[in-house]
């Protein structure tokens, strides 16, 4: 119950948190990827999707179990 308690206001801080990146960041920004205009969105809203990239990557990253080194060399 305190777990479940915990995450939902976790999930509402967030939501809250990213609300006001994105009203403090109102500037219209368009992004270039390889020379081809991608979008243009605020800047809160950039800022707030290249930081959920990062954070699954760094996911993903963390799941691909480390290269052990070989037992006996030549």
């Amino acid at each position: 119950m305190a777990r479940k308690f915990l995450l939902i206001l976790l999930l509402i801080v967030a939501a809250v948190l990213g609300f006001w990146v994105v009203m403090d960041n109102p500037d219209a920004v368009t992004f270039k990827l390889m020379g081809f205009t991608v979008s243009t969105l605020p800047l809160g809203v950039w800022a707030l999707l290249l930081f959920l990239v990062g954070c699954c990557v760094g996911i993903l990253v963390s799941l691909v179990p480390a290269r052990k080194p070989k037992q006996g060399g030549p």
